[in-house]
């Protein structure tokens, strides 16, 4: 073999082991690669795939401490998830703020109590997730959790049902408005809260915080002096729910319905059940 080919052939392996190394060092490095989030997950329907993502805010102060997590669904199209956290999280850091009158306050006691414990202000919300694959919907149930001072906290939840639409309101599954089915479905769910909660109920606390002590004795029209109000909405009592494919579960916040201890009472009906109720 000529001099010449053995030089052109060791230049060919040469150049070649660079250019294997030149792509094995851009492939290595992370930086050029498709980078998902953990908290991200997407799914396919049979229209559009539907993306998920679990979004994170803390705020801490020596005054109070504020932590969130909500989910960036994409069947949320108007945003009502992140403007309801956040607008909960404006208000909250407005309220707590240093030079505040609650700020003031607390700072004001310690002095007056030198040895008063230090009280850190919570504001925790968390959610859980729900699917009703039959119905192709999906509900986060958040539990927003404070904590002032005191023996414990207080907790609230709030509810929120997508399907691939948008948005899904409780009148957009059960004819509430109709026969007087607002108060008939309140009457059921007073009797499952009584079977549940058991010597935990309280009657008048029950049927004051449905709305159904206010009654005249037809059963169907509001006595606006018993209640000492302009009207109730019974509509009120479905506002909270999440769905599954086995029915509706309605929630109801503490001392609602039932003692505080009894936390956030919770009370399912099956589809059957609902059946004469659900829009057609």
């Amino acid at each position: 073999m000529k001099r010449n080919q053995v030089i052109l052939i060791v230049l060919l392996i040469i150049a070649l082991a660079a250019l294997t190394f030149s792509l094995w060092r851009i492939f290595r490095n992370p930086k050029t690669q498709n980078l998902i989030p953990v908290a991200t997950t997407t799914t396919a329907t049979n229209t559009e795939s539907v993306s998920v993502e679990e979004k994170k805010i803390t705020n801490n102060t020596d005054f109070y401490e504020i932590n969130i997590k909500y989910p960036e669904d994409s069947r949320d199209k108007n945003k009502e998830i992140e403007s309801f956290i956040l607008a909960s999280t404006e208000r909250k850091k407005d309220d707590w703020k240093v030079g505040g009158e609650i700020y003031n306050d607390e700072k004001a006691l310690t002095k007056l109590y030198p040895d008063r414990a230090n009280t850190a202000y919570t504001y925790d919300i968390t959610y859980q997730t729900y699917e009703a694959p039959s119905r192709g919907t999906i509900s986060y149930v958040f539990n927003t959790y404070e904590f002032t001072g005191g023996a414990h906290g207080n907790s609230v939840v709030n509810t929120f049902t997508f399907n691939k639409d948008g948005k899904i309101a409780i009148d957009d599954i059960l004819t509430l408005a109709e026969n007087n089915n607002d108060i008939k479905l309140s009457r059921v769910l007073a009797e499952k809260i009584r079977q549940s909660q058991g010597d935990m109920v309280i009657e008048d606390m029950l049927m004051e915080g449905l709305g159904l002590a206010y009654l005249k004795a037809d059963g169907k029209t509001l006595d606006k002096e018993k209640c000492n109000c302009d009207g109730f909405f019974f509509g009120s009592n479905f506002q909270n729910f999440y769905l599954t494919d086995e029915g509706i579960t309605f929630l109801f916040n503490q001392y609602q319905v039932a003692p505080g201890a009894a936390g956030i009472v919770k009370v399912t009906l099956d589809w059957d059940s609902l059946n004469s109720y659900l829009k057609k």
